[in-house]
């Protein structure tokens, strides 16, 4: 494949899955995110080898083995002398016994369908991770180019919405508030917060020698922020406002760092950036009073799921049994015809379905992720592509303990990116100005983990 065809594979594949992955519900568009998913792993598993990864590439990989090879696991078929010894199976083991039946083989797994589901949807942001780290098949610009159409294309469908105009693409999703191509108001507030580091690197971006287009830049990339803030403040998401603030703080720091605007300019702009996040605080609709239940609701699901963590240790229910095991826990007499179908924590839900195994890997994850982004930060001239997906993969983990935005392939794409990034930066070309030399196609630059 080209040069020029082959950058484009990353950015068109996030653009996709930006449009079609907002949600579980769109089992057909999800299948064909995973299709075109396993063809970029597949091409990449075809691909000649090149020189010898480094070693922050050689460990996401094994974490990305690792989490694959315990989902797939659970799925494997176990005698009736193991499985009913792990906690939690009381409840099937009497049920075959009651009826006559002898105890038949099963998986570890609660829910072996959920399960295998569960595997696919790795498929998205594993592609992400391949395209970057193992093809190469990205282009920062691209890539920045494809997330200020996501964030256009939300933003104003999610209006349209508010308005009463537009239409909400999922049958299950939050009516009232914007949502734009998500089913989930707080996804697509999150997706917004995550954006807003490298709309921000739209105005660090050097491409004339003299700096007569800096303030065109930064203008550009503060109408591409304040875009992004209006459709935080149209989802009504409280956790949305208030990881906002250290992210934007974040995302300054990376234009501070590029050294384009001096200190004044940089705490006059988090004063404007303040104000207006008060004032969407104010004016996002139903923001008090709905984020109010939210909280309380949240509180008691998590607590009723560390329950059922702790009963379930040390092997975990299976991935996707969630929806199966959190009825048990529920009392039933304020049983009503709304369910939970999620912990709102991805690690406490993570922690139930994976037991102990699978927090060791959490946590070695956010080990890797933490050295990674110092080292990152640490390394002077790092290109800022790099920095801004350690803001925006940090806002996305954050988010994770109060919601669950991973379980969309569009921010499992989106994370899939920023991980990929961070695992092997490198410089990309970009297009010379008219009369300038054309600059060097590429530097790779490694920091140790």
């Amino acid at each position: 494949m080209s040069g020029a065809w082959r950058q484009g594979v990353a950015p068109a594949c996030l653009l996709l899955c930006l449009l079609l992955g907002g949600s579980g519900q769109g089992v057909w568009r999800n299948l064909v995110l995973q299709l075109v998913g396993l063809g970029i792993i597949a091409w990449a598993a075809l691909e000649p080898r090149g020189e010898a990864a480094a070693r922050p590439v050689r460990q996401l990989g094994a974490l990305v083995a690792l989490t694959a090879a315990l989902v797939a696991v659970q799925l494997l078929p176990l005698p009736p002398e193991v499985w009913t010894r792990l906690p939690g199976r009381e409840v099937a083991a009497d049920g075959y016994r009651l009826m006559g039946i002898p105890l038949p083989w099963l998986p570890l797994s609660l829910k072996p369908y959920a399960t295998g589901a569960a595997l696919l949807a790795l498929v998205p942001p594993l592609a992400m991770v391949t395209a970057v780290v193992r093809l190469q098949a990205w282009r920062s610009d691209w890539c920045l180019a494809a997330l200020a159409a996501g964030v256009a294309g939300n933003v104003a469908l999610g209006v349209a919405q508010v308005s009463g105009g537009g239409p909400y693409l999922y049958p299950i999703h939050n009516e009232g508030v914007a949502s734009g191509f998500f089913a989930n108001a707080n996804h697509l507030g999150i997706f917004l917060v995550a954006t807003v580091p490298v709309l921000a690197l739209t105005g660090v971006r050097r491409r004339s020698k003299d700096g007569s287009d800096r303030w065109p830049r930064l203008a550009l990339a503060g109408a591409g922020v304040l875009l992004a803030c209006a459709g935080m403040a149209l989802t009504g998401s409280l956790a949305v406002l208030v990881l906002a603030v250290p992210v934007l703080a974040g995302s300054l720091a990376l234009v501070l760092r590029r050294g384009l605007v001096s200190r004044g300019w940089l705490w006059g702009g988090v004063a404007v950036l303040a104000a207006l996040a008060g004032a969407a605080a104010l004016w996002s609709p139903g923001l008090s009073a709905a984020n109010q239940v939210s909280v309380e609701s949240r509180q008691d699901i998590h607590a009723r799921t560390v329950e059922a963590i702790r009963d379930y240790l040390p092997a975990g229910s299976g991935v996707g049994s969630f929806e199966k095991v959190y009825p048990l826990y529920e009392d039933g007499a304020a049983v009503d015809r709304w369910y939970v179908n999620r912990a709102h924590s991805d690690y406490l839900e993570v922690a139930l379905e994976t037991g102990l195994p699978g927090m060791l890997l959490m946590a070695a994850f956010l080990w890797w992720w933490a050295r990674r982004t110092v080292a990152l930060w640490r390394t002077p001239d790092m290109p800022g592509i790099a920095l801004a997906a350690t803001i925006g993969s940090g806002s996305i983990l954050a988010h994770s303990l109060v919601d669950y935005p991973l379980r969309t392939a569009a921010m499992a794409a989106l994370f899939g990116l920023c991980v990929g990034v961070m695992a092997q930066p490198r410089r990309q070309a970009v297009a010379a100005e008219p009369g300038q030399a054309r600059p060097a196609r590429h530097l790779a630059l490694e920091a140790s983990a």
